[in-house]
């Protein structure tokens, strides 16, 4: 549900230089850096549905690539149909 937090991350292997961006998307196409994810991991809770990617960059090649984007939809069945806590 909207106020539960979650953690998303990626699995790089460590070396001097590495760096990590995070970024949302509410529809998958257009992202936008989150300010201050700049870990490894990144948690937050979310209110709209959301899609989380990471920018993992190199700084002695001068390379970086995304990671895939993942897709988190808090609606719980519960939240939006009583009945379905049944």
């Amino acid at each position: 549900c909207a106020s539960d937090v979650f953690s998303v991350s990626v699995d790089v292997e460590s070396a001097v230089g590495i760096s990590y961006q995070w970024q949302s998307s509410l529809d998958g196409v257009t992202y936008s850096d989150i300010v201050g994810a700049t870990g490894s991991s990144y948690s937050t809770s979310i209110v709209d549905p959301t899609y989380f990617q990471c920018l993992v960059s190199c700084s002695a090649s001068g390379e970086s690539t995304l990671s895939d984007a993942v897709f988190v939809d808090n609606v719980c069945p519960g939240c939006t149909d009583p009945t379905a806590l049944n």
